[in-house]
């Protein structure tokens, strides 16, 4: 199953804390979420809802994720970039932010609407990349073989 999301992908960010009045002017915190998040996360629903199969059901098993983010060229292209760019070739993004929150924001909209919850998330391949348009591209696999991954070298 693949999912096309377009729109500039937003990090996953901590919950914010401030300090307010209540009307007897006694101090206390609340936590909130920045609006531009909240409006992405909302962007990004609606797309995948809209992409689902109407009797699609939810998925309870463990699954592997690919992600592919897409971020926007930089204003100002070394003469090498512009070169590439203009055969097609992509270059890897290698600045914030960091592809853990951006999968993890991801993965935190698609929870209880396409798998029950992240954790059944087996195997996650995540990569950054420049590109003519924003957003990401999510597929979701089932694993070819849960018991043979760590073999050989990768044993402890």
């Amino acid at each position: 199953m693949i999912f096309k999301l377009y729109g500039l992908p937003v990090a996953k960010q901590s919950t914010r804390f401030k300090t307010v009045k209540n009307k007897l002017g006694k101090d206390f915190n609340i936590q909130y979420t920045q609006k531009n998040i909240k409006d992405y996360a909302n962007n990004m629903q609606y797309q995948i809802l809209s992409q689902l199969p109407e009797d699609y059901k939810i998925i309870d098993e463990p699954i592997e994720v690919n992600f592919i983010f897409h971020f926007p060229y930089n204003k100002t292209l070394s003469k090498e970039d512009k070169q590439n760019k203009n055969l097609g070739y992509s270059k890897y993004k290698d600045t914030k932010p960091d592809f853990d929150n951006l999968a993890k924001s991801i993965c935190d909209i698609m929870n209880g609407i396409v798998f029950k919850d992240d954790n059944q998330i087996v195997r996650a391949v995540i990569e950054k990349f420049y590109s003519e348009k924003s957003g990401v591209v999510i597929e979701i696999l089932e694993p070819e073989n849960m018991w043979n991954k760590f073999i050989g070298e990768y044993e402890l």
